[in-house]
Formats: structure tokens, C-alpha cells, sequence
């Protein structure tokens, strides 16, 4: 049977319509200095939302419930013998919410979507937003 790994990361949006993008730390063993959004591996026995709230909390010290996140893309992907299943949610903070840095990333910004898909390499997760931007999916 294949491998499979479920990956929850998140497109947090201000009142102001700017999301909330990383970068990641020289350090981190996956792609340093690369873009990325909040979230991470779901562990055993873990649903999806939980995930991602502990990813976030984690990640970028912004503690967020289950009813402040919506799924709002998936796709799946076969990477290096493992099925990834990945999933993309949407929540709302407050402008001027602050933000805390765990080591695996150095950097962060809130930019508009249009902003982000100027230099945001992740093939799937660039290609999450687009869909999102394209369908009128995010939240104004």
C-alpha cells in the first residue's frame, strides 16, 4: 500500500484583505527561504481542523477555534513514493493581530493575494490561491 501524508496549511486574511505569508528559516529542513502559509503535517488521529489550529498556534502564535476555518481546497500530490494529500484553509483574524515566529521560519508579511502570486514558488500551494482568486472563494 502507498504511503499517504495529509499536509492543513492556511490563507489567514485581515479585515484589510491581506493574507498572512512566510518565509521559511534557513534552518528548516524544507525548502529554506521559500514562501509558505501557516500549517503542517496532520498527526495520527487528528482531524483536519485541529491541524490546522495547531499548525497556526504553533507556526505563528495566532490562536484561532474550529468555526474560524473553512477547508476551502484540496488536492493530492505524488511526491517521492508518498501520496500527499494536502488541504488549504481560509480564516479571518483581526488587523494588527500579532504575530510570534516559531523557529521554522524568520520572516513574515501581509500583502494583498495578488501581491503573494508574484513570488510564491510552491507549485500547489500558488496553485491553491489562484483557484481561490479565481473563483471568488476568499472572503472579503
Amino acid at each position: 500500500m502507498t504511503k499517504r501524508k495529509l499536509i492543513a496549511k492556511a490563507i489567514l486574511l485581515d479585515d484589510e484583505g491581506r493574507l498572512l505569508s512566510l518565509r521559511r528559516s534557513s534552518t528548516d529542513p524544507h525548502r529554506p527561504g521559500g514562501k509558505d502559509f501557516p500549517g503542517g503535517t496532520v498527526e495520527d488521529g487528528e482531524h483536519l481542523e485541529q491541524a490546522v489550529i495547531r499548525e497556526i498556534e504553533e507556526e505563528v502564535g495566532i490562536v484561532l477555534r474550529e468555526d474560524q476555518v473553512a477547508l476551502a481546497y484540496a488536492t493530492t500530490t505524488f511526491f517521492d513514493g508518498i501520496n500527499d494529500m494536502r488541504f488549504l484553509f481560509v480564516g479571518r483574524v483581526k488587523t494588527g493581530t500579532p504575530v510570534k515566529l516559531s523557529w521554522e521560519h524568520d520572516a513574515y508579511v501581509w500583502a494583498t493575494p495578488s501581491e503573494h502570486l508574484k513570488d510564491f514558488k510552491h507549485p500547489v500551494w500558488s496553485e491553491g490561491l489562484k483557484y481561490l482568486l479565481e473563483h471568488d472563494l476568499l472572503p472579503r
